[in-house]
């Protein structure tokens, strides 16, 4: 584990997270109608880019970043990664990301080679997430005449630390034989004006940060250019609003009975946040006295928020503060509520660094199928080594990387 690019410590995990594989091949399909069912629900809201922008209310800053019509629905569902928890009542899919960046791919590939190569003998297996996205890219070049070269393009300040997210990546895609480097968002802008052009570009940023940071979202317009093929394009963050996730909960009128219940069965009650009344357990009640009443039933999430962000959880939330954020929800108009669920615990086995010992421990965590072209990429696993109840993000200092294998047996 030692020789593996990526930080493990405190505790370093022993075995990966073993599913029977009927239970794995349910959340996938799971995840691919749900995925499907999104995008569908977006186009619905409008007939541009820019229409549906504006009925998301999301930063009108996003509006130059949207491509032609037909490039925005043919690849906006490229490449996305459900969270899901595994609660007492089954998967629950509490939201999807949508885009080139969904992170944990290089974390995700360089455990699964290890428990691979470790426990050979155990008739274990898993989708490959390089491997899926590497046969998705030559798909695209074959099928669309593009050059066998890759940029991805990263944040604008990286953290050293994870150089390796950026270098594993580039070398896997080198030895399949295309052309492969990292770049900045800004350098790219340049070499596009310089007539400098990949094959395909990654974005593996979020527009958003730069937004927050004050980068601003001229260089990534002017890096659209460097590329014959920018992957994902812009709507796919659309997909990943978390107000399609409460439409789709509340049902839409195009929606089969079949549609619906699936939507019911995988994913947690889930509403926008409006000053008005709204359904719950059968009983039509006040949007305000609901989430006043019943704090510790709900989760409070911005549609537009990532990496744990504006998330506000009833049960570990003050409730001067939780009155607060739900006046703010509903004054804002772009929050939606979601029922809380809890992840059952994992049993999971861990060397820990300080005492030279084996710790095994149950920790609750949150599972993440890659889903690349349609195709099932692997899956990663989030941990939180304090064994929190709250959110479970990789920006937290206590959470952890695994990942879920296949077991033949049930």
């Amino acid at each position: 584990m030692s020789e593996l690019p990526f930080y493990w410590q405190p505790q370093i995990p022993l075995t990966p997270v073993v599913m029977a594989a009927a239970a794995y091949d349910e959340i996938v399909r799971a995840a691919q109608a749900l995925a499907d069912l999104l995008k569908r629900a977006v186009w619905r809201l409008g007939d541009t880019p820019v229409a549906r922008n504006r009925r998301l209310g999301m930063p009108e800053e996003f509006e130059p970043l949207y491509g032609a019509p037909e490039y925005e629905h043919a690849y906006a569902d490229w490449q996305y990664r459900p969270d899901v928890l595994l609660t007492a009542e089954g998967p629950r899919f509490i939201e999807f990301n949508v885009s080139a960046a969904t992170g944990g791919m290089p974390h995700t590939h360089a455990l699964q080679r290890t428990w691979l190569d470790i426990y050979a003998d155990a008739g274990l297996r898993c989708s490959s997430p390089f491997a899926a996205r590497t046969a998705a890219l030559e798909r695209l070049c074959a099928r669309l005449g593009l050059e066998r070269s890759v940029a991805i393009l990263r944040e604008p300040r990286p953290d050293p630390a994870e150089q390796a997210v950026y270098d594993t990546q580039v070398s896997h895609l080198l030895r399949h034989g295309f052309k492969a480097e990292h770049l900045l968002v800004d350098d790219l802008a340049v070499r596009a004006a310089e007539n400098g052009r990949f094959g395909i570009v990654l974005k593996q940023f979020v527009a958003l940060d730069r937004l927050h940071d004050g980068s601003g979202l001229e260089a990534v317009v002017g890096a659209r250019a460097g590329g014959a093929l920018t992957l994902a394009p812009h709507s796919s963050y659309q997909l990943a609003n978390k107000q399609m996730l409460a439409l789709l909960s509340e049902g839409l009128p195009w929606m089969s009975s079949r549609e619906r219940e699936l939507v019911r069965r995988y994913v947690p009650w889930s509403r926008l946040v409006r000053d008005g009344p709204v359904d719950y357990r059968g009983r039509t009640r006040a949007t305000a006295g609901l989430l006043a009443a019943e704090q510790e039933s709900f989760v409070l999430k911005n549609g537009v928020g990532d990496s744990g962000r504006q998330v506000v959880i009833g049960r570990l939330t003050q409730p001067a503060q939780w009155v607060d954020a739900c006046a703010q929800a509903i004054d804002e108009g772009t929050w939606i509520v979601q029922e809380y669920h809890e992840s059952l615990s994992m049993p999971m086995r861990l060397w820990d660094v300080a005492s030279e010992s084996v710790v095994e421990t149950a920790l609750s965590g949150v599972i993440s199928p890659y889903v690349v072209d349609g195709q099932d990429g692997g899956c990663m696993v989030r941990y939180d080594l304090a064994d929190a109840k709250g959110l479970v993000t990789i920006a937290q200092s206590t959470v952890r990387f695994n990942t879920l294998v296949v077991s033949p047996r049930r």
